[in-house]
């Protein structure tokens, strides 16, 4: 029987602000992001929200290299950037969107500033 080992979100100490906290969030979001890509086929899925527009909907599966990906998305990581961090490995599924549930999580906060940029443009057109 396979045991899965969890990881415990850090929270904001004495010694670390929740500033700090989010900080290492994001460098290990960063981190991950480019150890993906390695120029291999890989399947990644969109796990933010639906964009106006039928621009990008939430849990569309993408196949091909990261490098791929990212350019036939061009038009829309120029308008939200953040789009590009939502991009997750199939086998990473299920935790990244925990992760999106969980307050205080990075990728819940990529999600609402997402969410919030994508209303922003719907209202400026």
């Amino acid at each position: 029987m396979a045991v899965k080992k969890t990881t415990a979100t850090p929270k904001a100490t004495e010694n670390n602000t929740d500033e700090e906290v989010t900080t290492k969030e994001e460098k290990a979001v960063k981190t991950e992001n480019t150890a993906s890509e390695t120029g291999e086929e890989t399947q990644l899925v969109y796990i933010g929200p639906s964009l106006p527009k039928g621009q990008l909907k939430s849990n569309t599966i993408f196949a091909g290299t990261r490098e791929d990906i990212m350019k036939n998305i061009a038009g829309i990581t120029e308008k939200i950037p953040l789009v590009e961090k939502m991009f997750v490995p199939v086998s990473e599924l299920a935790d990244k969107k925990q992760r999106v549930k969980t307050e205080g999580n990075i990728y819940n906060k990529f999600y609402k500033d997402i969410a919030s940029a994508a209303t922003k443009l719907l209202e400026e057109e």
